[in-house]
């Protein structure tokens, strides 16, 4: 996607946008922060493009090798040109985040290979972004791999979440505890994002991704010989099977490469968030800033809230003149609870279809679901149904139509313990159906 194509999808004021051609010559490209803090240079001159990132003077990432990784095309080696804009501003409209509306500024830089990849820059004051772009129109590449070798000084303190299957460790729910340890310490582990490098007096560096699209996921590696975290992603899947309990699809076989690509096509961003102070982490907007904005053009009948979940209690009612259990009534008192307690759902989690069938079209005999669907309109309270992503995606217009015909607000989609390039373009499959 081109500069133009994106500011047609966005809100773009450029304060100052200034098209800079620089000299094919000149080998390292540094580009700084609109408040002058940050630093992010470009380098080709050891024959390998090479990013480094410091702050005021203190170095965050060495020059590190950074590429994508083409079947059939050499590795890019050097520069071929250069092209600059400087403080430019994007107002971002965000329906349903933590803020409505919000400013972004940035300066970037945007370099052609010699392998005819493109890479875009943009550094912000709270962090530094970077991602590929191939303009290959008409043809399909095969993704062999994409390297991020980030090359940590000294050995700082990190905050890494493991995967938490040894077997397969891609195969996961992507929730851990983080461990905190001296990089050189590091376990020999899959790590998922986001992950944060500690430098000492509330200076850190958080790994994050954005625009996650027909591509897997990143994951990162510790090299403690060589002080890196190196990235990883989930090779591409060729055959699949279930497991019998829920019909969850899993990965049998890959391919030795990890995505099938467009030819013209934008990457996705791999940030470096950059904080002084913990607060400042959870407000940090550049995930939200740099995804592609929402497709759906009315977000008027999208409606937010809080849940009452069985799962979490486990159906355990105590003193209630019913048996408890996935049932009508049990569901009714939950419905009550939210109402009363201004809760704006509640979820019917593994158990209102037989999970073993793989089928969410037939809802088992103990649940009258229209007659909860009426319950809860008169209280206010709506109900959202779970269900495994693959029993969804191929039951997909068929559960859509049935249940929103019906009065269902929506799905919780689970079980996808996945991020490789086929799951991610199931999640858009799903969303876009849903919405």
């Amino acid at each position: 996607m081109n500069a133009s194509m994106k500011i047609c999808r966005k809100t773009l004021t450029v304060l100052l946008a200034a098209f800079t051609s620089i000299a094919v010559w000149a080998k390292s490209y540094t580009v700084t922060s609109p408040d002058g803090m940050l630093e992010a240079t470009v380098d080709d001159t050891g024959k390998a493009i090479t990013l480094g990132v410091s702050r005021n003077g203190v170095e965050l990432i060495k020059p590190s090798r950074i590429s994508l990784d083409i079947e059939g095309r050499k590795d890019a080696s050097s520069i071929k040109s250069a092209r600059s804009r400087r403080n430019v501003t994007e107002a971002v409209d965000a329906e349903f985040y933590r803020q409505k509306h919000f400013d972004i500024t940035y300066n970037e830089l945007s370099l052609r290979l010699d392998n005819g990849t493109g890479l875009e820059l943009r550094v912000f004051n709270d962090g530094v972004a970077y991602r590929y772009v191939t303009r290959d129109k008409g043809k399909r590449l095969t993704i062999a791999g994409e390297t991020a070798q980030l090359d940590i000084p000294g050995d700082p303190t990190v905050y890494l979440p493991y995967t938490t299957n040894d077997e397969k460790p891609m195969a996961m729910a992507f929730q851990n505890i983080y461990d905190v340890t001296p990089l050189s310490h590091a376990k020999d582990k899959l790590i998922f994002l986001p992950a944060t490098v500690d430098y000492g007096n509330g200076l850190k560096l958080t790994l994050l991704e954005s625009d996650l699209e027909a591509y897997p996921g990143m994951w990162l590696k510790a090299d403690t010989v060589n002080g890196r975290l190196d990235a990883k992603f989930a090779p591409y899947p060729v055959k699949t099977d279930f497991y019998p309990w829920r019909v969850q699809e899993y990965v049998t076989e890959t391919a030795p490469y990890i995505a099938l690509a467009d030819g013209a096509r934008t990457y996705p961003w791999r940030i470096m968030a950059v904080t002084t102070s913990d607060t400042q982490m959870p407000v940090n907007n550049l995930v939200y800033a740099l995804a592609s904005p929402s497709r759906v053009p009315d977000t008027s009948w999208i409606k937010t809230g809080k849940v009452a979940w069985d799962w979490w209690n486990d159906w355990g009612l105590k003193g209630v003149p019913f048996k408890a259990g996935i049932n009508t009534d049990t569901y009714k008192y939950y419905i009550d609870f939210a109402s009363q307690n201004g809760l704006e759902f509640i979820v019917l989690d593994e158990g209102w279809y037989d999970p073993k069938s793989g089928d969410m079209l037939t809802v088992v005999p103990e649940i009258n679901l229209p007659e909860l669907i009426e319950y809860g309109r008169k209280r206010g309270v709506d109900i959202v149904l779970w269900t495994v992503f693959n029993v969804l995606d191929r039951q997909l217009e068929e559960a859509c139509k049935k249940y929103s015909d019906m009065g269902i607000a929506g799905f919780k989609v689970d079980f996808l313990d996945r991020d490789d390039q086929t799951a991610v373009e199931m999640t858009y499959r799903l969303a876009d159906a849903a919405a």
